[in-house]
């Protein structure tokens, strides 16, 4: 699983439930490189793909977004633009006894946890999945 806190590399991890009713994706670029994003399911099937860079240097550009319905056992593989070191977050909306959304997020840095200007958004990538439809 990914790792929250921790500056990791590779393919990463995450659960989505499949009660969720819709997952949405945004992905966004900050740097002047390609950046890239593949989410897959259990069974390898790729279910958001996105690749793309800031339109001018530091501009904030979304590279892909989309949405998809969970399904299967839950386990995705998040695969981000290769080499760069990547930074994890969670949450959720719930309010003590019922679960509305969960976010997962993904940052990353070109070249790796410790390489150039370490400001982990290069490539952010938003994972947010809804409980309730309509």
């Amino acid at each position: 699983m990914a790792t929250i806190g921790t500056c990791t590399s590779g393919v990463q991890t995450i659960y989505l439930d499949p009660a969720l009713k819709l997952v949405t994706v945004l992905a966004s670029a900050q740097s002047g490189g390609v950046q890239s994003v593949s989410i897959a399911d259990s069974t390898g099937k790729v279910v958001f793909k996105g690749q793309g860079a800031s339109n001018a240097v530091g501009t904030y550009t979304v590279i892909a977004q989309g949405t998809f319905v969970p399904s299967g056992n839950g386990n995705y593989t998040v695969t981000l633009t290769a080499n760069s070191g990547i930074l994890y977050g969670y949450g959720d909306v719930s309010n003590g006894r019922s679960l509305f959304n969960v976010l997962h997020s993904f940052g990353s840095n070109d070249g790796g946890c410790a390489a150039g200007d370490k400001d982990f958004n290069d490539l952010f990538v938003q994972i947010c999945g809804f409980y309730n439809a309509g």
